[in-house]
């Protein structure tokens, strides 16, 4: 059966940050990887409906999920993670989408 519409997640190209030791082998620094979820229709993004991050240590792989480090080194990670991040590309479906609607609309 084809499916349409669904869910996806992606992860992103994650950043180094030196501050924070592993909580397993204690060593420093750690990978910040964003993660985006988004609605898609016909394998288009339409709307992203969240943002995440896991902290991962390159030295034991130990990855820490946001339950885990807590809200406010979650809230700081997810400033350094997607500072530089463009989740604009999430949202081009509901651009075609309305702009279909507005074509539409003149025809």
């Amino acid at each position: 059966m084809l499916y349409i519409f669904g869910t996806k997640g992606k992860a992103i190209k994650g950043k180094i940050v030196g501050d924070e030791p592993c909580s397993h082998c204690g060593k420093t620094p750690q990978v910040v990887t964003p993660i985006v979820k988004y609605f898609h229709i016909f394998w288009i993004p339409v709307v992203l409906y969240k943002k995440m991050i896991v902290l991962t240590c390159p030295h034991c792989k130990k990855q820490s999920s946001e339950k885990e480090l807590g809200p406010s080194k979650v809230k700081e990670f997810k400033e350094v993670a997607f500072n530089e991040v463009s989740t604009y590309q999430y949202f081009t479906g509901l651009a075609i989408f309305i702009a279909a609607a507005i074509i539409s609309s003149f025809i």
